[in-house]
């Protein structure tokens, strides 16, 4: 009766981890095919790069187990310091709501143009830059001239060509672009039918081991 038990057991933990892993990966593809149409290198090439950060991970990494766990997660994360303390915030979830952002007291907010300067971003890479980054030698300098058109909104240009480097503005409204919540709740219920097809493949094969035996 324990070998029955324990051969019941094991079955069940296959199932179910089996389950679980191709939920979770399918999570991610999901999320990624969302992130590619929200994001494509046409709007910006830095967001372009956002669906290579959508991750899935699983435990046990190897093998089976009654208690599977799988999660697809985000590395998309954005951590600018306050007060000394780097505070990360999941991109993932911030566009998934949909977000206003505001400028912090007198500040702007500096929205890059296509005309924007480069500067180095992590590793080898390249970001646009910001207005800070030449005063931190990140970027070239260009002389700019700072245009105020009302309260609320404002450009700086190059002074030699007048293109504008930056719109800068007190307030952005980031549009929600992702679902993640129908992403769950469709990999949930394959992940239950998933489980079925695998519990009956393997009820199948121990029946025919018993029966042989």
């Amino acid at each position: 009766m324990r070998a029955q038990l324990g051969e019941e057991a094991a079955i069940i933990a296959k199932a179910g981890t089996i389950a679980v892993r191709a939920a979770a990966a399918g999570a991610r593809r999901d999320l990624v095919k969302q992130a590619e149409r929200a994001f494509s290198k046409r709007r910006s090439d830095h967001l372009g790069t956002f669906a290579n950060l959508v991750r899935f991970r699983a435990d046990p990494a190897r093998g089976y187990a009654l208690s599977a766990e799988a999660h697809a997660y985000s590395r998309a994360t954005y951590g600018p310091k306050a007060g000394g303390r780097r505070q990360f915030t999941d991109l993932l979830d911030v566009f998934d709501r949909g977000e206003v952002i505001e400028a912090d007291g007198a500040t702007w907010l500096a929205v890059p143009t296509r005309a924007t300067p480069r500067a180095a971003g992590r590793g080898n890479s390249e970001r646009p830059a910001r207005p800070a980054d030449f005063k931190y030698g990140k970027a070239a300098a260009v002389p700019t001239v700072f245009i105020r058109i009302s309260s609320t909104r404002a450009l700086i240009v190059a002074r030699r060509t007048r293109v504008v480097l930056w719109v800068l503005v007190k307030k952005v409204i980031l549009a929600k672009r992702l679902n993640v919540d129908a992403v769950y709740q469709r990999r949930l219920a394959k992940m239950e039918q998933r489980f079925a097809r695998e519990l009956g493949k393997e009820d199948a094969r121990l029946a025919k081991k018993r029966g042989s035996a």
